[in-house]
């Protein structure tokens, strides 16, 4: 979902990636500015560089991994397009 916020286009969107235990690595279906990237894991925003650091203008890495199971973790990213 794209959001207009002064007077720039924001997405927002579930993390792509599998959420196990295991996996750091998560995209974004498109690629973006890596300064405007904001991760939130359940709700709460998460800090670079002690949380996660970004790859590249299309993937950022947790340090952590997201828990799986049966009652996953959520993660959604916001950002605005390279």
């Amino acid at each position: 979902m794209a959001v207009l916020r002064g007077g720039l286009l924001t997405y927002r969107e579930a993390a792509i990636g599998s959420i196990d235990g295991t996996n750091t690595t998560f995209t974004s279906t498109f690629r973006f500015i890596p300064a405007s990237l904001v991760v939130k894991l359940n709700g709460l925003e998460q800090d670079s560089p002690s949380d996660f650091v970004v790859i590249d203008d299309h993937t950022f890495e947790f340090v952590n991994a997201p828990i799986g199971g049966n009652d996953p973790d959520t993660v959604i990213v916001s950002y605005q397009r390279a």
